[in-house]
């Protein structure tokens, strides 16, 4: 899965890249962004804990 993620972010990044309409700034903006993506697999912890879930069904 992390893979297809990283190749998803190399497609967007080269998508970025050969577009010429955008601006220089708005490109360099853009790769910024992509840089700091972060790829998150799975689920958060909180989601195991019981009490998180009762709260959920209570609200």
């Amino acid at each position: 899965i992390r893979t297809v993620a990283t190749e998803i972010v190399q497609a967007v990044q080269s998508t970025v890249n050969g577009n010429d309409w955008l601006s220089r700034e708005t490109k360099t903006s853009l790769r910024t962004k992509i840089q700091r993506t972060q790829i998150q697999v799975g689920y958060p912890e909180y989601i195991l804990n019981d009490s998180y879930i009762n709260n959920l069904s209570e609200t």
